[in-house]
């Protein structure tokens, strides 16, 4: 047990305890069968311990084998992100309480810190005196495996939706287990234990580990993936059968089964005849299997061809088509979507439903007049994607934590910003589902244009200019309804930005996108457009600033070398230093020889405290509310970047890219 400023020093064999202290072990779920004479026993070869206010009792990470009882003062467990200096409290414990419940079993790292807000005194509890007892009374270990047995059941319910299995390596299949190389296995610790045409299921030691877990699903892209979890033991058998040969030979293209058309009324029919059917299905189904958001038609006589938007870069899947072929497709395609195939000079709008795997995913046509014919763009948007879980977009658990507060609470407005394409929509709907699986006693009601992601428990309705309705006159008759949450897809103008504002001081949580740089020049844009001071302070709670950059590899992560420029600029930047390790993709046949898989989130997040909102009620200057939010819980964009690195999650040359010429809002670390 590592000994931090702030301790007292330690009382060894402290005095045999009382009815009280037996009693705070008796409330213990481990010691619950334990009888009373073994639990005085056990106390006995306790220590205590005095804490200053301040001090930390263990960090997180730490290796310990220690429990404490609270005997007096307040202690706070907390989760901290050090590159940025972010702490998240989880709870406090005062006297009666416990901390460290399985550390004289496990003796694992512990997975968060503890620090006395008051001097305190603990009784620490180590592995050695329950070993003891356990060779001295058989009762007690008896009572010991009960309470570990109803730990167990307890967990199995607490995390329902992630079933257990057993891994026997020599029940596995290569042509399963190859779909996740040696190395992204091992860095993940997770196997594919089952496949059944594109469905997966992928057992993980550490389920609930969100940047594994989402690398895991971005890798395996194209199936449909059931996470599991398995024992350290499990998977260690297995990572040791594994050699560096089983990291080629990798299927590059998982089999997806051929979409269908999903009728209004639910019945499913082909997407095309024989004329279109080569082409529409070829580029859908390899859409699907490499991830991709957009699908682009674009015509130029007999080279036409079809390019796919995957990870933000535009791929080429079919070229040189056939002027006819090309041409029926288009026609298809604006029939799937219900455009009128006989207008061609004035852009479109449309959509259709297909269905794969078990997955329904809504396809947006949009089509527009150009040299050569009609281009016409498909998004694809699949509702049922786990990358619409906030721990998946957020691989950081305090910051995803903070997040998650802020969308949980009952009023105030909630703003994304960043460019077209950076994921605001997706970060509000995460947002929206956090909150209705936390609770379920809310009326959720959306305005979009167009309605992105269907959802169950919402009502959703879309912006429709042509009819009148725009964002503010819908999220008027919206306020008319007894909406408890309200998500408006962008404020556009001064009226819909006002009703917003009055809205989340009114007692709803509004959500939103904005156009802005930043988080702080969100304010600035609801000035502009004539939000006053006072009104935006009261409503303003949070503003998460985002952009998407390409996730390294880790089937094929490496070192940056010492002399890549790219390391010196992060160290004169000040977001690394000299010990920071940085990776970079090579190129393998899992990412296609690209060095990276999917895209993740550089994210700024403003949270709207007592000094900020003073500010903005008196508009003060950028440079005062920058000074402000240095010593605030936001979270900085460079502060997010130096995690990501530091994760080996980005590599540094599209980081930058993505930083230059950003301001950052506070030169400090948030604390």
């Amino acid at each position: 047990m590592p000994v931090h400023p702030g301790e007292g020093p330690e009382r060894a064999g402290a005095a045999i305890p009382d009815a009280e202290v037996v009693a705070m072990l008796q409330g213990m779920g481990l010691f619950a069968e334990v009888a009373e004479a073994d639990l005085a026993a056990l106390a006995q070869g306790a220590v205590e311990r005095t804490f200053a206010a301040g001090a930390v009792v263990v960090r997180e990470g730490d290796v310990s084998d220690e429990l404490y009882l609270v005997l007096s003062g307040t202690f706070q467990i907390y989760v901290a992100q050090a590159s940025i200096g972010f702490d998240r409290e989880l709870r406090r414990v005062t006297r009666g309480g416990y901390l460290g419940e399985m550390a004289p079993l496990t003796g694992r790292p512990r997975s968060a810190s503890v620090r006395a807000l008051t001097p305190g005194v603990l009784l620490a509890i180590g592995r050695d005196p329950v070993q003891a007892l356990v060779h001295r009374s058989a009762s007690f270990a008896i009572a010991l495996c009960r309470g570990l047995a109803a730990r167990a059941a307890d967990l199995a319910r607490l995390h329902s939706d992630i079933a257990f299995v057993r891994v026997d390596p020599r029940r596995l299949q290569r042509s399963e287990t190859d779909l996740l190389p040696r190395r992204a296995s091992i860095a993940c610790r997770a196997v594919v234990v089952e496949r059944s045409d594109a469905r997966l299921r992928v057992a993980m030691v550490e389920p609930h580990d969100d940047a594994a877990r989402s690398f895991v699903l971005a890798a395996l892209r194209g199936f449909d993936v059931e996470i599991v979890a398995v024992s350290e033991a499990d998977f260690e058998r297995y990572a040791r059968t594994l050699t560096p040969a089983s990291s080629v030979e990798l299927p590059t293209d998982p089999p997806v089964r051929a979409p269908v058309l999903v009728s209004p009324s639910g019945g499913v029919q082909e997407l095309g005849g024989d004329e279109t059917s080569g082409v529409l299905g070829a580029v859908l189904e390899a859409a699907l299997q490499r991830g991709a958001s957009d699908l682009h038609f674009e015509p130029a006589g007999d080279r036409s061809r079809v390019r796919l938007r995957v990870d933000g870069r535009m791929v080429p899947v079919l070229d040189a088509i056939p002027a006819t072929d090309f041409a029926r497709t288009v026609s298809r395609l604006k029939v799937l979507g219900e455009l009128n195939i006989t207008t061609r000079r004035v852009p479109q709008d449309g959509r259709f439903v297909i269905r794969t795997a078990g997955r329904e995913i809504d396809v947006r046509v949009s089509s527009t007049p150009c040299e050569g014919g009609e281009k016409v763009v498909l998004r694809l948007l699949d509702g049922s994607s786990p990358h619409l879980e906030l721990a998946n977009l957020i691989p950081f658990r305090p910051v995803a934590m903070a997040l998650r507060d802020a969308f949980l609470a009952r009023a105030g407005l909630i703003l994304a910003t960043g460019p077209t394409g950076s994921g605001k929509t997706t970060t509000l709907y995460s947002g929206l589902r956090e909150l209705w699986s936390r609770t379920r006693d809310v009326n959720i009601v959306t305005i979009e244009d167009p309605v992105e992601y269907r959802l169950d428990y919402a009502t959703q309705t879309q912006v429709n200019p042509a009819a009148g309705l725009d964002f503010a006159q819908l999220l008027r008759a919206t306020l008319r309804q007894d909406p408890d949450v309200i998500l408006v897809g962008e404020i556009r103008d001064e009226e819909s930005a006002r009703i917003a504002v009055e809205a989340a001081m009114t007692g709803h949580l509004l959500l939103s996108s904005l156009h802005a740089d930043s988080a702080l020049e969100s304010i600035a844009r609801l000035r502009n457009l004539g939000v006053r001071g006072y009104s935006l302070a009261s409503a303003l709670s949070c503003v998460v600033s985002q952009r998407l950059l390409p996730r390294v590899c880790r089937n094929c992560a490496e070192s940056v070398s010492e002399s890549d420029p790219s390391r010196g600029r992060l160290i004169a930047s000040g977001i690394v230093d000299e010990r920071t390790p940085l990776v970079v993709g090579r190129g393998c046949e899992l990412c296609r020889f690209s060095g990276v898989i999917g895209r993740v989130g550089l994210y700024e997040i403003l949270f709207v405290d007592e000094p900020l909102r003073g500010l903005i009620e008196a508009e003060a200057p950028r440079a005062a509310m920058e000074a402000a939010l240095s010593e605030s819980g936001s979270v900085s964009r460079t502060g997010y970047a130096r995690m990501l690195l530091e994760a080996g999650m980005v590599s540094p040359h599209p980081l930058l890219t993505a930083l230059m010429g950003e301001r950052e809002f506070g030169g400090a670390r948030p604390r």
